[in-house]
């Protein structure tokens, strides 16, 4: 039985193994790239700089190639977790909470490791990891640039 959706976050997942934490970590993490997914694509829109705006665009594109790689692999998401921009300066506010949401997700990364054998999981989060610093690299001098 796969936990319940409004229940589970980052902090339950440390006392699941194996097939339990694949399905929960699987769910977490889809819910958590639509929160970055949606929050690049308002980006997009948004955004007053071409530089954030492709940024963004990029962004996009690693959040739904991650949710489509954990559906492949049979993961369901919990729950859709929305996030509303603001209605001005988009190219501050996504430069400023993204590296706060990709820490949320290294968070949970950090467990895979010692949670689960399965070697998908393991390599996707190795892959991520990188990513997500390279994201947090680009945020910072983006946010230079801006000022």
């Amino acid at each position: 039985m796969s936990p319940r959706p409004a229940f589970i976050g980052s902090s339950q997942l440390n006392s699941l193994k194996d097939a339990a934490f694949d399905r929960a970590f699987m769910g977490w993490f889809i819910s958590q790239a639509k929160v970055g997914e949606t929050m690049a694509n308002s980006t997009m829109y948004g955004a007053m700089n071409t530089q954030v705006k492709a940024f963004g665009r990029q962004v996009k594109t690693t959040r739904s190639t991650s949710i489509a790689r954990l559906r492949g692999w049979g993961g369901g998401q919990f729950a859709i977790i929305d996030i509303v921009g603001p209605q001005k300066n988009y190219d501050e506010w996504f430069l400023t909470y993204l590296p706060r949401h990709n820490e949320q997700l290294r968070q949970l990364l950090n467990l895979v490791p010692s949670h689960t054998r399965n070697a998908n999981l393991r390599q996707f989060a190795t892959q991520l990891h990188r990513t997500l610093e390279r994201e947090d690299a680009q945020s910072s001098e983006l946010l230079k640039v801006l000022k």
